[in-house]
Order: structure tokens, then C-alpha cells, then sequence
């Protein structure tokens, strides 16, 4: 496994951490909301989770009302999706495509068109388990100081062919100018 494709799957597992938090971050305005006015205010509980997750992520308030919503048709519509999320067998925008096609399915079709993806996913999956025995993802990026990165001798050979073929990288300003 590369080193890109692991950092994309860490990626996938963070956006999923992401999106659980958001969902809950709405649970808990909502809950608040009901407990003070006595009624259920389920727009405001999402505007303020929205305003919330804006201010934290340095995002437009559109974009994380996007989030907050996304998060928690994720976590109540999606579960397996979002499984597969963390896992890292799904980018976030295969789970945005799978929540825009199955919007309008009613919720027996949508479970079973969850357990089906799922099934899929189990039986495409390979032998490799990236999960340790305490459940957090195993990457691989277990490098010494002088670890050039994961791979074998061959991939690390061929990325040193290359660069005495192209010549030697430019060496960069190590700080940004001040001006």
C-alpha cells in the first residue's frame, strides 16, 4: 500500500470523525432548544450547529450548514456508508453521490441498499486488515529517521532513477518572504 493511499484513508477516517461530531453537534442544540422553549425547533438547531462548526473550521456558514447536514444523514441514513467512510473504503464524495441517489428512497429500500453496498464492500475487499486490535486504523507510517517512506526498495529505486533523469529538485525558501 502507498503512501498516498494510506494518507487518503486517513484522510476518509478523519472526514468521518468529522461528520459524527457535527451530527452530534446538532443533537445537542436540538436538545438544548427543546429543553428551553419546550418545543422541538429543528431549523434553529441546525442554523446553530451550522454557525458553531463555521466558526471552528474557519468555513462559510453555508458550507457547514452543507456539513451539519450531510453528517447527519450520514449518521441516521447512512450508518454502513459512514462505516465505510472510516474504514477508508469510501472518499467523502462517494458518500455525498450515495446520500444524493438514495435522498428519496423510502427507508426500507434505503436499508437494504445499505446492507447491499456493504456487502459488496466486504466481498471486494482484500486479505489486508488495517485495523489493529484496538481498533484505530494502522496506516503503516511506523518510519525510523532514516525512512525514506512505505514501499519497497524497487518503488524508492525508481523514484531516485527519476529525479537523476529530471536533475535535482529546486530547493525551496525555507521561510515565506516578508515584503
Amino acid at each position: 500500500m502507498s503512501a498516498l493511499q494510506r494518507l487518503g484513508m486517513l484522510v476518509s477516517w478523519a472526514q468521518a470523525q468529522q461528520a459524527r461530531v457535527a451530527a452530534r453537534l446538532e443533537v445537542l442544540f436540538a436538545r438544548d432548544i427543546a429543553d428551553a422553549s419546550g418545543r422541538e425547533e429543528p431549523a434553529l438547531a441546525m442554523s446553530l450547529a451550522a454557525a458553531e462548526a463555521s466558526t471552528v473550521l474557519n468555513i462559510p456558514h453555508m458550507t457547514a450548514m452543507q456539513l451539519i447536514s450531510e453528517s447527519s444523514r450520514l449518521c441516521a441514513e447512512a450508518p454502513d456508508t459512514l462505516v465505510q467512510l472510516a474504514e477508508g473504503k469510501n472518499a467523502i464524495q462517494h458518500a455525498r453521490i450515495i446520500l444524493e441517489e438514495t435522498h428519496n428512497l423510502p427507508t426500507d429500500v434505503l436499508e437494504a441498499t445499505e446492507a447491499q453496498t456493504s456487502a459488496g464492500n466486504a466481498a471486494a475487499e482484500d486479505t489486508g486488515d488495517n485495523q489493529s486490535e484496538s481498533g484505530q486504523l494502522d496506516l503503516g507510517f511506523n518510519m525510523g529517521p532514516g525512512d525514506m517512506g512505505p514501499g519497497d526498495g524497487a518503488e524508492r529505486g525508481a523514484s531516485m532513477e527519476r529525479r537523476r533523469e529530471t536533475g535535482p529538485e529546486p530547493k525551496l525558501p525555507l521561510q515565506a518572504p516578508t515584503h
